[in-house]
């Protein structure tokens, strides 16, 4: 799954000039650093990468589901907004 949503990092951002990019894993969590925008403006980004994520274990015979939710920090850890 990481992999597929970095190829999806390295398309966007070779054919848009986004700055978005998977820095890293900590237990069953993937941390992204994306551009800093107002109101959530990465959201539209972020749904295409649960998108591809939830579909994961689609591959797995049999398939399981495996749902991602996404929480968003603002300016520091301690600030955390769940999105999803």
């Amino acid at each position: 799954g990481m992999a597929a949503a970095q190829n999806y990092l390295n398309e966007l951002n070779s054919r848009t000039g986004f700055t978005g990019k998977i820095i890293a894993q900590v237990h069953d969590e993937i941390v992204l650093d994306f551009p800093q925008k107002d109101n959530k403006g990465n959201l539209p980004v972020l749904m295409d990468i649960k998108s591809i994520l939830d579909t994961m274990g689609d591959n797995l015979i049999p398939k399981i589901p495996l749902p991602f939710g996404i929480s968003y920090h603002p300016n520091n850890w301690s600030e955390e907004e769940v999105v999803i």
